[in-house]
């Protein structure tokens, strides 16, 4: 696993006396009170599914129209909320048009709602990446982020289907382009500027 879980110092340092169902129950009690635990519970209440909690993993997965799977992944040490979700197989010809097609798409975040385009190491496995600050984030936020974030990955999902069309961009505001006269690019639709050096 790349990163390490908040609490599996407890099953080392265990009482003998306790099973370690005990153990198991108290670190469920505890991580359903971070704030994060709360907030995908408030999630899933505002999508229609009652129970939506992390796996032991801190991961979630949600799937969309049947077509799409979410990967919520949470890690504690950094207090990041990360989005992955895998877009398509990168097709077998014209890789390296594609393959610059993509890398262009990364350029300021701005054809990918601020998401990253990469392969999947030793595969031709095309996947999104969106890493989310966890401290403050609220559910409205949330639900946007996750709503872009799909929209992304089927809009690139299918240009990798048929790499003769070009992808569709929303016609949203602050999608990096200079109607308003500066050059300020803009991650996810134009809530956070990004800085440049």
């Amino acid at each position: 696993m790349w990163h390490e879980r908040g609490g599996v110092d407890t099953y080392t340092f265990k009482k003998l006396r306790e099973p370690a169902w005990y153990w198991e129950i108290k670190n469920m009690a505890e991580r359903k009170n971070r704030p994060i635990d709360v907030l995908l519970a408030e999630l899933g209440k505002s999508i229609g599914l009652d129970e939506l909690y992390f796996d032991d993993n801190d991961g979630c997965l949600l799937q969309f129209d049947d077509t799409i799977t979410l990967l919520l992944l949470y890690e504690s040490r950094q207090d990041f909320l990360y989005l992955f979700s895998f877009v398509q197989e990168l097709p077998a010809e014209n890789k390296e048009k594609v393959l610059r097609r993509l890398m262009e798409a990364n350029y300021r975040w701005t054809e990918t709602e601020g998401a990253t385009l990469s392969l999947n190491p030793g595969e031709d496995n095309v996947v999104m990446t969106l890493q989310l600050s966890a401290v403050g984030l609220d559910l409205s936020v949330l639900e946007d982020t996750i709503g872009r974030f799909v929209d992304s990955v089927e809009r690139w999902s299918k240009y990798l289907v048929n790499p003769v069309a070009d992808v569709k961009l929303p016609k949203a505001a602050g999608n990096g382009s200079k109607d308003n006269g500066n050059d300020k690019g803009v991650a996810g639709g134009g809530n956070v500027p990004l800085i440049r050096a």
